[in-house]
This record gives C-alpha cells, sequence and structure tokens, in this order.
C-alpha cells in the first residue's frame, strides 16, 4: 500500500483493508481461506463506501430502487452488501468507535 501512497486506516486481519488518500477512502474485502465468497459476480475484491450510520443510508438507498444481500456484523464494522446495476459488488461499512 505504501508503494502506492496508500494509508492504510485499519485493517481486519487479512481480509478487510480500509486505505485513504486525501479526499478519498477506499475499503478492499477479500473473502477468508475458506469462507464463503461474498455476494457479486466475481467474488474477488469489492469496493466499499464508508458512511457514518449504516441503518440510516441503507433506508435511503432501498427508498431508491438498491437491494441489499447480506448485513454482516464483525466486531469493528457493520457491512451491508449489494451490486451496482450491472452487477458490480459494493459495500456501505459503518466503523465502530473501538480501539482495534
Amino acid at each position: 500500500m505504501e508503494t502506492l501512497g496508500l494509508n492504510v486506516q485499519f485493517k481486519v486481519e487479512e481480509h478487510l483493508v480500509q486505505v485513504e488518500v486525501p479526499g478519498l477512502t477506499i475499503g478492499l474485502v477479500h473473502p477468508r481461506e475458506g469462507q464463503e465468497s461474498h455476494p457479486g459476480k466475481s467474488g474477488s475484491v469489492h469496493i466499499g463506501l464508508e458512511v457514518q450510520e449504516l441503518d440510516s443510508a441503507i433506508k435511503l438507498l432501498k427508498s431508491r430502487g438498491v437491494e441489499f444481500q447480506t448485513i454482516m456484523e464483525e466486531e469493528a464494522t457493520r457491512i451491508a452488501y449489494f451490486n451496482d446495476p450491472e452487477g458490480n459488488p459494493l459495500y456501505l461499512i459503518e466503523v465502530k468507535d473501538i480501539n482495534l
């Protein structure tokens, strides 16, 4: 990540990392070994968008026709998976205020 000038904000084991550059935050998810892939066509890397309040964001996007496949809750995050109109996997992530 350093080679590309990306600052790691946080990392959850080897399956989720959130990086930033000025003005942009990117979340990347990769399934854990032996874990079923998250929703999406390829089952590899997904792009995530951080939100402050996941439930409000889900409600707004559902009102605009977005269908969510899975909502996962982990120690440090809540993640809601959906696809863009072309079927590309995306997710919303709420980062909990805890010390990792």
